[in-house]
């Protein structure tokens, strides 16, 4: 009786961290889903039981501040975080956890929720986006989800079903939409 009580549970703590900060959800006809064989549970949510590490190269710091380099090689430190609605640390996170602890932990102090953190700091075009500003993502009107602009319309951000990962804007965006861009360093 317990294991199904259990199971339960589970199924709908998973409904609502889906609800909550979702990156392979669509609620559209063109439905995402990732194989299960690839996903790993730990106590604290899920994340890929083999992540694929990307290629930091790709990701250029020479010409930024040093402040802004200090944020994306914090941020690559928590890659393949398993996610976890209501996280804020590297045993697991949401999307606005792992973002408000990452730039905590290098001296800048930013608001808990994605909504909250879409309002601080100064919108910027993304084509006039830099490493280390932030890009939000709306269901309608309301800011849904949060990441880290790493260039090359990529972001670090913690997906509901990778966990902390590195996507291009173009993947991820459809329904949750691109909402805006914003620095909060300069």
């Amino acid at each position: 009786m317990w294991r199904h009580f259990r199971k339960s549970v589970v199924l709908i703590a998973g409904v609502l961290l889906v609800s909550a900060c979702s990156s392979s959800v669509r609620f559209s006809s063109d439905v995402h889903t990732v194989p299960t064989k690839r996903i790993a549970k730990s106590k604290y949510g899920t994340t890929p039981s083999k992540p694929r590490v990307p290629d930091w190269s790709k990701i250029d710091t020479r010409n930024l501040s040093t402040i802004r380099k200090e944020i994306i090689e914090e941020a690559e430190k928590w890659y393949g975080t398993p996610y976890w609605y209501g996280g804020e640390n590297r045993k697991g996170t949401d999307c606005s956890g792992f973002v408000m602890s990452v730039f905590e932990k290098c001296g800048v102090t930013l608001p808990r929720t994605a909504a909250q953190q879409s309002q601080f700091g100064k919108k910027v075009s993304l084509e006039k986006a830099t490493a280390g500003d932030l890009v939000f993502f709306s269901r309608g009107d309301k800011v849904s989800h949060v990441g880290i602009y790493v260039g090359d319309s990529t972001m670090l951000h913690a997906s509901s079903s990778l966990g902390v990962t590195l996507q291009g804007l173009a993947e991820f965006g459809g329904n949750p939409a691109f909402y805006s861009c914003r620095n909060v360093l300069d």
